[in-house]
């Protein structure tokens, strides 16, 4: 991710785009492109969402349990929200304001300056 000034000195992320899977996203010609903007910003919350904690040597807590949860368990939701709030805690003005399943995928709905997301979490098996 690369961070530069806008001309009215607030800060614009970039980031390479990614797919669902977690692949480099291309675009025309086969290459990779840059995500910036409300993609970059969804792009930012899935990673944090989705990655399992620890498992990312360069930032060990990068991450949450939400895509191994066993969403079975009584209170799974109140659980899955509180994962979301943690995972999301060094995201400053990002709120977790509720989360949905629908038996294969968790969808954390997060406000942020001014924006709702929707960030699909899909199932993952433990193995």
């Amino acid at each position: 991710m690369s961070i530069s000034m806008m001309s009215d000195g607030r800060r614009s992320n970039t980031d390479t785009a990614i797919t669902i899977q977690g692949d480099l996203a291309v675009g025309e010609q086969n290459r990779p492109y840059a995500v910036t903007g409300r993609e970059e910003i969804q792009q930012r919350l899935y990673i944090r969402l989705s990655a399992v904690k620890g498992g990312f040597l360069y930032d060990p807590a990068l991450g949450s349990g939400l895509a191994t949860m066993d969403m079975t368990q009584p209170d799974a939701l109140l659980c899955a929200e509180a994962q979301a709030r943690q995972a999301l805690a060094e995201e400053i003005g990002a709120e977790v304001t509720g989360v949905s399943w629908d038996n294969q995928t968790l969808t954390v709905f997060v406000h942020w300056d001014g924006a709702d997301y929707a960030v699909p979490v899909r199932r993952r098996e433990t193995e």
